[in-house]
């Protein structure tokens, strides 16, 4: 049995200070053979994580900063993505031989909307219950492979939303064709982590004006580690439960 989350950051992604090793500790604990590494728009954070992982199997992805500021994500990658577009991008990826994974879709932000892709994430770890029913109805009908992913920017965060697979690997062709089953979280903290995205959005602005790069960092690590106690607070074991869809 595989079990997979196919959507965590480390500290190579802009908004997230998780260490590599953090991550892969927490992935391993809650008994996942398999983490999809996928900072913003970079595969570096994926790369050292292949390099060290021991227990983890580690995907290469990156979750793709669009024009517009939407996102999809690229898995098994072997070259960072470049294209801007939506269909540029799904071209470079599926080039690699990879597969593209539309996350939270219906994120008012940075959400690409209900779209055909190779799947669709259904269990979102940042998104509300609502949001993942609806996108799980939405993709059973169109029949898109449905994936889950944990969205974890904190270490606490990884292996919230998980799926499961009885194969002896993972490929892009079992993804879109295997049989599965899903793994939401058990505690609802899309309202928690929607505070923390506002918090950063509304202040980032006005910190870059006034202040340099240095205690800008400071003051973004220092909002993180404060939503990172909140968050632990509320991840009480176990994380996750089975998503019917």
């Amino acid at each position: 049995m595989l079990r997979a989350d196919f959507h965590c950051h480390t500290e190579y992604s802009h908004d997230c200070f998780a260490s590599v090793r953090a991550v892969l500790e927490t992935a391993a604990r809650r008994e996942l053979t398999h983490l999809a590494i996928t900072d913003h728009d970079t595969i570096e954070g994926a790369l050292r994580a292949r390099d060290i992982s021991r227990q983890v199997q580690v995907i290469v992805g990156c979750e793709v900063t669009l024009k517009g500021g939407r996102h999809i994500i690229g898995l098994f990658l072997s070259q960072p993505v470049k294209a801007r577009e939506f269909a540029e991008a799904v071209a470079e990826i599926h080039a690699q031989g990879g597969f593209v994974l539309v996350p939270h879709p219906l994120n008012p932000k940075s959400g690409l909307g209900l779209i055909d892709a190779d799947a669709v994430e259904t269990c979102s770890g940042y998104e509300s219950p609502e949001h993942n029913r609806a996108v799980a109805a939405w993709a059973k009908e169109h029949r898109i492979p449905m994936l889950a992913g944990s969205d974890a920017h904190y270490g606490v965060d990884v292996g919230r939303c998980c799926v499961e697979f009885d194969v002896a690997e993972l490929t892009p062709a079992m993804l879109r064709s295997a049989p599965r089953r899903l793994f939401g979280p058990t505690a609802d903290l899309s309202a928690l982590h929607a505070r923390d995205a506002a918090v950063r959005a509304e202040t980032a602005p006005a910190v870059r004006r006034v202040t340099p790069k240095p205690l800008r960092n400071l003051a973004k690590r220092a909002n993180w580690l404060r939503f990172r106690r909140m968050i632990r607070a509320r991840c009480v074991e176990p994380v996750r439960g089975e998503f019917h869809a």
